[in-house]
């Protein structure tokens, strides 16, 4: 919904939202600002919509450095969700605008979409879903037998591992920014990235999207992996070498994969991984419910709400921003 309401003290621009309406965000925010809601989200829409604006909220849509150059008074980029990759934030930095965002949004939403596709994946339930009678035949290895490998182990990973502890299945992890303390009294055993991938039967990706793990799951580390093993994704897409974990698939050299979320996104339609037949691919869904919906309007306003108001926002991810960060325009 446009509000062009005179009487309002800031502009907020939306990007783009996933929900069917702004109620939550406008039953926070109506009171001091109008909601400016992009019609698209080509570069140029949002440099000239973002020229006004005193905060931007963005779900999915890539804000480039075009559009936060071309909005001087901007004070605060929020995200709807967790990983901001698709913002410069060196940039936001830079120019003192403030980056929010919900870090411990859906984590358990993700996490039983997760391990949903691990169920899926390791019971066969897509192929047996098509048959008739049982092919006994069927690689089908019993899940308590079975090593979970999990890349990355923040709120996500954890949660992973204790879903797992309830279907007695070895866990390892692998994170950089882990040390064996953080760890000290759960199911997971801390590894080597070498390690997770060739120890692992199934492994599970929970890591953000960032320069050091853009592409980390190549054609080099799918040959590591075991021949039975299958890999799991609803994280980001570009963790993957699409491309590579195709081939890898098609030659055997792992069982399979389940993905909710790709690179490119979504794959078109007549990309190879749809036609096979020990791929499972959801529509980047892990992170839905009516619950988590709501909560992440509500939560991701809120912040806004705080930035123009003069209270800290619940989540920055920029803190070293505070001491020289931009005032709301008066």
């Amino acid at each position: 919904m446009n509000s062009n309401s005179k009487s309002k003290k800031f502009t907020v621009l939306i990007t783009d939202y996933a929900w069917p309406s702004l109620t939550v965000e406008e039953s926070i925010l109506s009171g001091i600002a109008s909601i400016v809601s992009a019609p698209d989200t080509k570069p140029s829409t949002l440099a000239e919509l973002a020229a006004d604006a005193d905060a931007i909220m963005f779900n999915w849509a890539t804000v480039p450095e075009s559009v936060i150059l071309n909005a001087p008074k901007c004070v605060q980029l929020s995200r709807f969700g967790v990983g901001i990759d698709n913002i410069p934030l060196k940039l936001a930095t830079e120019l003192g605008i403030v980056v929010t965002n919900i870090p411990d949004y859906c984590v358990q939403e993700v996490t039983s979409h997760a391990f949903s596709l691990i169920l899926a994946i390791n019971r066969q339930l897509l192929p047996f879903s098509q048959q008739t009678q049982i092919d006994l035949a069927s690689p089908v290895p019993r899940l308590s037998n079975q090593t979970l490998g999990l890349f990355g182990l923040g709120r996500q990973g954890q949660l992973m591992a204790k879903r797992a502890y309830a279907f007695d299945m070895d866990v390892i992890g692998y994170d950089p920014f882990i040390k064996k303390q953080d760890v000290t009294g759960t199911n997971v055993r801390l590894v080597t990235f070498d390690e997770l991938l060739s120890e692992s039967d199934l492994i599970s990706l929970h890591a953000p999207l960032t320069a050091e793990t853009k592409g980390i799951f190549g054609a080099n580390q799918f040959k590591q992996m075991k021949r039975t093993a299958s890999i799991i994704n609803a994280a980001r897409g570009g963790i993957i070498d699409t491309e590579a974990l195709v081939q890898a698939i098609q030659s055997n050299q792992i069982a399979g994969a389940a993905l909710d979320v790709t690179e490119p996104e979504p794959l078109p339609l007549d990309h190879p991984l749809r036609s096979l037949e020990n791929v499972i691919l959801t529509p980047h869904v892990a992170f839905f419910s009516q619950q988590s919906l709501q909560e992440l309007s509500r939560r991701t306003a809120q912040q806004v709400f705080d930035g123009l108001t003069g209270t800290t926002p619940e989540n920055i991810r920029n803190p070293e921003v505070l001491p020289y960060k931009r005032t709301v325009a008066t």
